[in-house]
């Protein structure tokens, strides 16, 4: 039987096909995380879980990783911010300010090594609190079927290839064009700049894009800014009758 919220959320999807499911725009542009990907806990919990691997590999307190890694993100992303308005750090440069930190305590671990380890560490926690969003992906499969194209485009500090393993592993990377995050560009939809790359590189005009994803900022306004159609899929908001909206 149907709770309420699965009721709002099927009710949701049907209004959005009913909407899109002759749309003019020929390319659909999809956010990953609270999108397609759901996270079945916090990002905060991926990331004390990773630091807890690591602990387990190298025999140190897993809050020194936690909050080196916060200090470490933090200050580069504070230099960044007012250059070139970037939100989010590569994970591999803070990674390697992070071993600048560590290396005495690491037994000898090079700096490649390190890199791996952490990595590799790090995809596994995220993979294992991942779970498909099964509405928007019958969603994309009959836009797919209508001779759409979909790609995946997330501000995200890791490269694209991780998160086509992550969609690999849950079935659904073959629904996706090509994957885009701004860890490759060094730019990101919450500044245009992703946008705008994008649609130089694809060579496409913007009104034959629609954008669909969580953030109201980075996946609504400045796609619209750039000439995009967009629209907010929220399935985490919560009413005070305990039922999701959507805008």
């Amino acid at each position: 039987m149907l709770n309420k919220i699965d009721i709002c959320l099927n009710a949701f999807y049907t209004k959005l096909m009913q909407s899109y499911g002759e749309c003019d725009e020929k390319i659909i542009f999809v956010d990953c995380f609270n999108t397609v990907i759901l996270r079945n806990t916090s990002k905060k919990i991926v990331f004390q879980n990773w630091a807890k691997a690591l602990e387990k590999e190298y025999h140190i307190h897993w809050k020194k990783f936690y909050c080196l890694y916060k200090k470490t993100n933090f200050g580069l992303c504070f230099k960044k911010i007012f250059s070139s308005g970037v939100l989010q750090e590569n994970f591999d440069v803070v990674l390697k300010k992070m071993f600048r930190h560590l290396f005495r305590w690491l037994d000898n671990t090079s700096l490649q090594d390190f890199l791996e380890t952490a990595k590799r560490l790090y995809w596994e926690q995220e993979r294992d609190c991942h779970e498909v969003n099964q509405n928007f992906i019958q969603f994309l499969t009959l836009q797919k079927s209508a001779g759409k194209r979909i790609y995946i485009v997330s501000d995200f500090y890791c490269s694209s290839s991780a998160i086509k393993d992550w969609l690999t592993e849950l079935g659904v990377n073959d629904l996706f064009t090509d994957i885009f995050s701004s860890n490759d560009f060094g730019k990101e939809k919450s500044t245009r700049g992703l946008y705008k790359c994008l649609l130089k590189n694809l060579q496409i005009p913007a009104n034959d894009v629609l954008m669909l994803g969580d953030n109201f900022w980075s996946d609504v306004l400045m796609a619209r800014s750039c000439g995009l159609h967009a629209k907010q899929i929220n399935h985490k908001r919560e009413n005070k009758n305990g039922t999701k909206n959507f805008n």
